[in-house]
């Protein structure tokens, strides 16, 4: 049994190709410091269960950063973007 997702090539993220400040910039431009997914799930309009994948994935890739728990909710932050030095 064949999933078409899974049969395409995965191309390789590399953290300085602006891949990730390209994604990030698809967060609400409000988000409080530090925010969690319900923040993101108000934002965006989608329920909160879709904002937990979203934020997720970005932690995996990281774009974000966990930095603490509100109750039972994970806290994030985005990292300072990174300056390119020039030669």
């Amino acid at each position: 049994m064949s999933n078409r997702f899974l049969d395409r090539p995965i191309r390789a993220i590399d953290k300085d190709s602006g891949v990730g400040a390209d994604l990030a910039a698809l967060l609400p431009p409000d988000l409080p410091k530090p925010f969690h997914s319900g923040h993101v799930a108000a934002g965006l309009g989608v329920p909160r269960r879709i904002a937990q994948r979203i934020v997720y994935c970005l932690r995996e890739m990281k774009i974000t950063k966990a930095v603490g728990k509100q109750g039972n909710a994970r806290l994030y932050e985005l990292p300072a973007p990174r300056r390119k030095r020039s030669r």
